[in-house]
């Protein structure tokens, strides 16, 4: 290339600094923005995943809460109680409803399969309408039972077939999170190895360019430049001078000992053609080589000195790289240690998750057991309540007969009078028949006291049977609320469980992270290594220069020496 002889070593070493600096800056550029593109794409992932994730578990938690806000108001007795349930199951429908748009406004992507899931739930809300509307209306025991019975049967399969849609669109949502963090994981180590890829292809480009820099632009021309002027020493003056045409230094230099060879030619020349003027002409002949001993001194020194300062330049430069380069290898040494630390660490927090998830499913399952004695508990009062009812008709029906008893026993009394009267008409033929009477009469005397006692004694056991109820009932609405508060407590202790599975997941998840920054460590580190070599042969090229520079500087004396002697 014949630009480069036209280029002054100064700006060669120049070139050669640049284009190291520009691979180096070129490579951390690649690896920032590419860095930044998955960072960017990760943070979008586990924002839509984390939102979508709280929106679906709240829809779930409303779900259940509807069912039990409603089954609460079937067995509510009071018009404030009924009111305030009736508003708790519009307000859970409403909610459920807007999380699930929140879902589809959070993930697009997943639109179409969450329309179906809304549709399925508002047509559930349709058909559980009319036993909601029969709950809201009843009051007595046996309608709210009736009421009970209908949500159990209209409402609950619809409400329960929905969730279990819900439920499988989140296990292919899950699934969608870990393809698509497995896709940023591929992309990451595919970016580290074109990185690494890019740096080293850089490096091995900036060093061969360097090497051909140095060799065709200055070691190769100044050795050759060397020989001819070694051949001049000897007086052998039909050697070519290479360079002449160059504008850079070297090219100074070549044209400097073109002038000491025309200048030769023309002493030789003289001494050839005038022997008898041999001394004079010998004695000038001395004086103009000392002169351009001289000029040749003052015109190729600077030179020689250009380029033994360019060269000491290159070699600080090269050592310095040299050193950046150890201390980048000791550095990512550093790392690689702290980041294996921090796996360590990252996989102990993991086995702590772990374990918690166990013990809160333990607490759930204990929870649910609670609930299902809880609903035992329900049952079983419903059908104490159905006996005492049954007891409190029987007793009406007793009362209805001592009733009839007394009825038949006051017109009993009422005949024994009348007897009484007829047998005081007839006399003594009547006395027997007034014996009689006065029998019958006391013995329906008798009969109404007994028939007394016994109405006092339902009467008694009627208020005792209404209390019975009430206890009952207030047993049912305190086993009702505990199956409520386990219901809670149930819904608390999943949402916590969902919780914990999601932080050992990104636990699991980091800790595959610190293993590849650890990998990616080793590898930096090994890239830095390599760049250390090739800063080390950078390092031997200009130290190589350096002592051809010297070298030339050298014969360049001997040279002035010999001319100077001649």
């Amino acid at each position: 290339m014949n630009w480069l002889n036209n280029v002054t070593i100064s700006l060669k070493i120049a070139i050669i600094v640049g284009l190291l600096a520009i691979v180096c800056l070129g490579s951390i550029s690649f690896a920032t923005l590419q860095m930044k593109r998955i960072d960017d794409s990760y943070s979008d992932l586990v924002g839509r995943i984390d939102k979508g994730t709280v929106s679906q578990v709240r829809a779930a938690r409303q779900a259940e809460a509807f069912v039990s806000a409603a089954f609460q108001m079937a067995t509510e007795t009071t018009d404030d109680g009924v009111s305030r349930l009736a508003a708790r199951v519009a307000e859970t429908q409403r909610d459920l409803e807007a999380r699930m748009a929140d879902i589809l406004v959070k993930l697009p992507e997943k639109s179409a399969a969450y329309e179906p899931i809304l549709a399925q739930y508002k047509q559930a809300f349709l058909a559980c309408g009319p036993a909601v509307a029969f709950a809201m209306s009843t009051r007595s025991p046996e309608d709210n039972m009736k009421a009970a019975e209908r949500l159990k049967l209209e409402c609950v399969p619809r409400i329960e077939a929905a969730t279990r849609s819900h439920v499988k669109i989140n296990d292919g949502i899950i699934a969608y999170a870990e393809k698509a963090s497995g896709d940023l994981t591929d992309a990451t180590d595919s970016t580290i190895q074109n990185c690494l890829l890019f740096s080293i292809a850089g490096l091995l480009f900036g060093l061969i360019v360097s090497l051909w820099i140095g060799v065709r632009g200055l070691s190769k021309p100044i050795g050759k430049l060397k020989e001819v002027m070694e051949l001049f020493a000897k007086n052998d003056l039909n050697a070519d001078i290479p360079g002449i045409k160059r504008g850079d230094e070297l090219g100074e230099m070549a044209r400097a000992v073109g002038v000491f060879k025309a200048s030769a030619l023309e002493v030789e020349r003289l001494r050839c053609g005038q022997q008898e003027s041999e001394r004079r002409i010998a004695e000038e002949r001395k004086t103009e080589m000392r002169k351009l001993a001289d000029e040749f001194e003052a015109a190729v020194g600077q030179i020689v000195e250009t380029v033994s300062s360019a060269s000491t330049e290159l070699e600080a430069s090269a050592s310095t790289l040299t050193k950046s380069a150890e201390r980048t290898q000791e550095v990512t040494t550093t790392v690689a240690a702290a980041s294996e630390e921090a796996s360590a660490n990252v996989q102990s927090v993991a086995s702590a998750t772990e374990e918690m998830a166990s013990s809160i499913n333990e607490i759930s399952r204990q929870v649910q057991e609670s609930a299902r004695i809880a609903n035992e508990a329900v049952d079983q009062a419903r059908k104490t309540n159905d006996r005492v009812g049954d007891l409190a008709k029987a007793a009406s029906r007793i009362g209805d007969v001592v009733d009839l008893i007394n009825s038949i026993a006051g017109q009993t009394n009422l005949l024994a009078l009348n007897a009484t009267i007829e047998a005081a008409r007839a006399g003594e033929a009547g006395r027997g028949f007034a014996v009689v009477a006065s029998e019958v009469k006391a013995l329906a005397e008798q009969t109404a006291k007994a028939t007394g006692e016994i109405g006092q004694q339902i009467t008694g056991m009627q208020v005792a049977t209404d209390d019975s109820v009430s206890a009952i009932k207030e047993i049912s609405g305190t086993i009702a609320r505990m199956s409520e508060i386990s219901s809670t407590i149930a819904s608390a202790v999943e949402e916590q469980g969902a919780a914990t599975q999601e932080i050992s997941r990104n636990v699991q998840q980091a800790a595959r992270g610190t293993s590849e920054v650890s990998s990616n460590i080793s590898d930096v580190r090994s890239g830095a290594s390599e760049t250390g070599s090739a800063s080390s042969q950078v390092l031997s090229a200009a130290q190589s220069l350096s002592r051809d520079s010297n070298q030339l500087k050298l014969q360049v004396g001997n040279f002035l020496n010999k001319v100077r002697a001649a």
